[in-house]
């Protein structure tokens, strides 16, 4: 016989089953009222879907490690549009450049649709962008403990034809401290391990002049993000980056296939960008050709620690 008493009691063991999203809420941020919060008793992590789907806190103990530029707050897609600017935050993009800047900017700082996935993931969809030709998905997915988040990148060619693409993260971080990024002299193509971007004409200086701003111990590249204009990279097949800010130490770890083909990110797997506001940590998947219907994916692995 159904009683109240049971019905109640069945209400509550359905609660009580029911997942539990209390580690994803959505905050405001910086102006913006639809952020997403991720945290563990560790870590928090907050992404703005509606302006390309990047992070835009990644913080230990109320020390966010991402660069933040103030006169960008409360900023959407339509005023983006209207005046572009070069967005903050933890970006994830897509190259080569040449082909993609003009193609990308729906995808780059439009807005996502985002779906809380469990307690500790959150999966973003793109638009199906025509003029970039690819449908995307991001999931992050943060560890029940400590700094670890997974986030995993997918995109489907949408397009008739076949596409020139790759994933290219470009995560800006505060100034002033110390980006590392590993070498391997020994296969490397270039003479000191690293190349180095130069423009007018445009070209990669293989063997760059001394700069007081870099190091290398063992098989490893420092840098210290201060002063003028710099971009470089490394072909090393380590798969990892770090910059350490204060006392924050942040880790980036990202597959790579000494094998494959990274001709779009100028053969390089990881890339360093400073021009004394921020620095950017660039890896970069192989350069794909996607046949029309094929899916590709890239996964990176963030940690951070205090020293």
């Amino acid at each position: 016989m159904i009683t109240a008493k049971n019905c109640l009691l069945a209400s509550l063991l359905a609660l009580l089953t029911l997942p539990a999203f209390s580690e994803i809420e959505k905050v405001s941020f910086r102006g913006w009222t639809d952020c997403y919060r991720m945290h563990n008793e560790t870590v928090e992590v907050i992404i703005h879907a509606a302006t390309g789907g990047r992070v835009l806190a990644y913080s230990i103990g109320g020390k966010n490690i991402i660069y933040a530029d103030s006169l960008q707050d409360g900023k959407d897609f339509e005023e983006w549009q209207k005046e572009r600017f070069d967005p903050d935050g933890g970006r994830l993009d897509y190259g080569p450049e040449g082909i993609t800047q003009k193609l990308h900017a729906a995808t780059w700082m439009g807005p996502w649709q985002a779906r809380i996935a469990g307690p500790y993931r959150l999966v973003l969809t793109s638009i199906r962008d025509q003029d970039l030709g690819l449908y995307s998905q991001r999931v992050f997915t943060l560890s029940t403990e400590g700094s670890h988040l997974e986030i995993l990148q997918q995109a489907e060619n949408i397009s008739q034809d076949t596409l020139i693409r790759h994933f290219w993260s470009r995560t800006l971080v505060r100034p002033g401290g110390v980006l590392t990024l590993p070498l391997d002299p020994e296969h490397s193509r270039f003479a000191s391990g690293y190349g180095q971007f130069e423009w007018r004409p445009n070209h990669i200086n293989p063997q760059p002049e001394p700069d007081e701003r870099i190091w290398v111990r063992g098989n490893v590249l420092h840098f210290h993000a201060v002063g003028s204009t710099i971009k470089a990279g490394s072909d090393s097949s380590a798969g990892w980056m770090g910059y350490q800010w204060e006392n924050l130490l942040f880790i980036k770890r990202y597959p790579v296939s000494a094998d494959a083909y990274y001709a779009g990110s100028e053969h390089m797997m990881g890339i360093f960008f400073s021009n004394g506001l921020f620095a950017e940590m660039e890896p970069c998947s192989p350069t794909y050709q996607i046949a029309p219907g094929e899916k590709i994916v890239f996964t990176e692995h963030w940690e951070m620690i205090e020293l």
